[in-house]
């Protein structure tokens, strides 16, 4: 999903944008009402956009009837934004290629759709709805049948889950063939679920903190550095 990234030209568009106004309006003031109109104006069709984006795929305009190109199969791309509807969802299940660098395993997503569903639960081989409960930040699995051996939860596995019994006690949890979270109850009649941000995770946020502070550090140098520049300017 490489638009994630999409947020650092978008970071330099604007910043290019602001550097661009702020000479502008020393060399001609009248400027700023105007450009400002513009900016808004341009803002306004980019977050409507946006949410048009995100409730249907975009492809253009059918110039024929002058409707929005509703999400199909062929017109479908990786990078586009759409709402969870069923239509949508649909239409990823029949398309697993939009999913090749996904963490999910191969197939998993399509080929276990009533397990997400439904919340279904699989002790050992027996698959059995009405066993998940949620409570605050803690996913529980509830009534687990006696001398199970492996339990599969309707959660795709990530690093940061953990699982315990009702003593506190931690179990080991893995990933099974599926792509589920799973793990053996150790004869525990409830498990509680719970994620823990994992050292990358920790890491990524120590970077997104540093990194806004420094942007407002420079920010606030640049604005009194500005503010000395126009007072020398006036004297």
């Amino acid at each position: 999903m490489t638009y994630r990234w999409h947020f650092m030209p978008a970071i330099l568009g604007s910043l290019f944008v602001a550097f661009a106004i702020t000479d502008l309006m020393k060399i001609k003031q009248k400027m700023l009402p105007i450009v400002s109109v513009m900016l808004i104006y341009l803002s306004f069709n980019g977050m409507m956009l946006n949410t048009v984006a995100k409730n249907c795929h975009v492809d253009g305009f059918n110039n024929a009837t002058n409707h929005i190109v509703a999400p199909n199969k062929d017109n479908l791309k990786t990078d586009s934004l759409f709402g969870v509807t069923n239509d949508n969802i649909q239409v990823m299940l029949d398309r697993p290629s939009l999913a090749l660098d996904d963490y999910r395993a191969q197939g998993q997503e399509r080929n276990a759709k009533r397990i997400y569903s439904d919340s279904l639960v699989q002790f050992d081989k027996q698959i059995l709805p009405n066993r998940t409960m949620v409570k605050g930040q803690d996913f529980y699995i509830i009534g687990v049948p006696r001398n199970t051996r492996s339990v599969q939860t309707p959660i795709t596995y990530l690093k940061g889950f953990a699982a315990f019994d009702t003593q506190g006690k931690r179990l080991r949890a893995y990933k099974n063939k599926g792509g589920f979270l799973s793990f053996d109850p150790r004869g525990a009649k409830t498990i509680r679920l719970t994620y823990h941000k994992t050292l990358v995770h920790q890491i990524s946020l120590i970077i997104f903190i540093i990194t806004w502070l420094a942007l407002g550090g420079y920010w606030l140098i640049y604005f009194i550095k500005g503010m000395f520049y126009t007072s020398r300017l006036k004297h």
